[in-house]
């Protein structure tokens, strides 16, 4: 009778063949997975700089002007697109609110975020040009290139607005400084008078004098109203913003704008790059054109700034969301974290290199 013992023996050393070394089981490998899940929990507990949302969290952007404004209606744009987008990417429930916190001429929310804890609940939707007018020329407990940025929701250049029979030696901010030789230009503004002292200044630094002469207004509706009435010559606001009160009054015409380029909305106004002025980059990148930021207080954990800026990124880039800015005359116009902080020590530099010509 044939022995057994060879055929059980050549079977054991089959199975042995099919359990190599480096091929876990099946069991195996769900405990392997189990291990690794709770070295990323433990990894998370002991560096919390790397956790992000957590079910509950309530992230506030924090909007420095009264309900309605401009920055106010495009913060509240962006918050259920910011919101949907936030919880897909941390797969918590988060909710995001707007909160506004007017005072000080735009200053008091730009502190409130400056002092906030930084945890990742408080971050502030703000307007570049005001906040380093507040830092650089009003002496503000704040630095900007210590906040933590989230991202660029718009670009928003400014617009010189004027009546159709002002008569220049030629429609350009050329024509302007040429006219201004015989006589100051008469020029309402809304908002920090200190820009269009940085134009003069910018301008005076290439060789050309502008003599102006300005008249504070309320809102961009009062300084409409005023150059319909003759009591200014020329309407400097933001441009997207004036876009719908100069097509309802054909006496008026946007002359140029003061950005880097012709804007989306304003297809047919040429900018100031398109003239002949030596220092035209220096004026259309520090005062020209505003960046519109969401920044978080100093030392936001890595975590939530990361989750918090991937979402804006995707929110800021969502069909819907241009679509809905574009109605506003604005152009969703993203820019990432690293490009912001640079931006900031740009900007900054520019105004403090000119801040004593400014405030003499």
């Amino acid at each position: 009778m044939p022995s057994r013992f060879p055929i059980l023996a050549t079977l054991l050393l089959l199975l042995a063949a099919c359990s190599t070394p480096g091929s876990p089981t099946p069991e195996a490998s769900a405990r392997s997975d189990a291990s690794a899940d709770e070295a990323t929990s433990a990894e998370a507990v002991a560096s919390p700089e790397l956790a992000g949302y957590q079910d509950g969290d309530v992230v506030s952007i924090i909007v420095p002007t009264d309900p309605g404004g401009g920055i106010d209606a495009q913060a509240r744009l962006i918050e259920p697109l910011l919101e949907e987008k936030l919880r897909e990417i941390s797969g918590s429930d988060v909710e995001v609110v707007v909160q506004n916190m007017p005072g000080g001429a735009q200053l008091i929310g730009l502190e409130h975020v400056w002092r906030a804890d930084p945890d990742g609940m408080t971050v502030l939707y703000h307007i570049t040009n005001v906040m380093i007018s507040h830092q650089v020329l009003g002496g503000a407990d704040v630095e900007m290139r210590e906040m933590t940025p989230i991202g660029r929701l718009t670009l928003a250049p400014t617009g010189l607005i004027v009546r159709k029979d002002l008569e220049l030696p030629e429609r350009s901010l050329t024509g302007l400084i040429e006219r201004s030789a015989t006589q100051p230009i008469l020029i309402g503004n809304v908002g920090d008078p200190v820009e269009i002292e940085m134009v003069r200044k910018l301008l005076s630094d290439g060789g050309l004098e502008f003599a102006t002469d300005v008249v504070q207004l309320d809102g961009t509706s009062d300084l409409i109203a005023s150059l319909l009435r003759s009591e200014i010559e020329v309407a400097k606001t933001t441009s997207a913003g004036a876009i719908q009160l100069v097509a309802e009054n054909p006496e008026l015409e946007f002359l140029v704008t003061l950005g880097c380029e012709r804007e989306e909305a304003l297809p047919e106004v040429p900018s100031i790059t398109e003239e002949d002025i030596p220092t035209v980059a220096d004026i259309c990148q520090s005062v020209g054109q505003s960046h519109r930021l969401i920044l978080g207080p100093p030392g936001m954990s890595e975590g939530h700034a990361a989750q918090l800026s991937q979402a804006m990124e995707q929110a800021v880039n969502d069909p819907a969301f241009a679509e809905a800015l574009s109605a506003t005359n604005f152009s969703a116009s993203w820019e990432a974290p690293e490009a912001i902080t640079s931006l900031l020590e740009d900007l900054i530099a520019t105004w403090e290199e000119n801040a004593a010509a400014i405030t003499d």
